[in-house]
């Protein structure tokens, strides 16, 4: 079991809560978290072989690759969502931010086949940006670079 502790802090707020990632077999790491302006929480991070979240249960069974994961909880810590990518060959989140629109932006690499919505990439290896609503739906996503070796430390947001 992987735990992490998610501290809320301004005025409005009185409480911290943590949880912990229920890996059934394999790993998980969480690898980007954020907060919106509604203190919901939004993780992202990679695993294999069987994570559960709440009332979800997610299965991966490459033991060389990683898949993503992607979850939101609200203020008080309570599970509203949670979202794998069982198909993809190879994937990562590394990097998560939110925009003034409201819209949660990813930032990963992956190789072999990965879909965020209607956009499919399938090179063997690539950076990407996707853009996902809070309630969990992709609106779009763009591949960044791709070649033999790919990757990427941070994603930032200008004014």
């Amino acid at each position: 079991m992987f735990l992490f502790v998610i501290p809320i802090f301004g005025f409005a707020q009185t409480h911290d809560w943590a949880l912990g990632l229920n890996v059934i077999s394999g790993r998980a790491q969480i690898n980007a978290q954020v907060v919106d302006d509604s203190s919901n929480v939004y993780i992202a991070g990679s695993f294999y072989g069987v994570l559960n979240l709440a009332t979800d249960t997610f299965s991966f069974s490459s033991t060389s690759n990683q898949t993503i994961f992607l979850a939101k909880y609200d203020k008080d810590g309570n599970y509203k969502w949670g979202k794998a990518f069982t198909s993809a060959t190879s994937a990562n989140i590394i990097d998560m931010v939110i925009n003034s629109q409201n819209q949660i932006i990813l930032f990963g690499h992956g190789g072999g086949t990965l879909s965020f919505g209607s956009t499919t990439f399938t090179r063997s290896s690539y950076v990407f940006v996707a853009f996902m609503t809070p309630a969990g739906s992709f609106t779009s996503a763009k591949e960044l670079a791709y070649g033999f070796y790919t990757n990427g430390r941070h994603i930032a947001l200008g004014k």
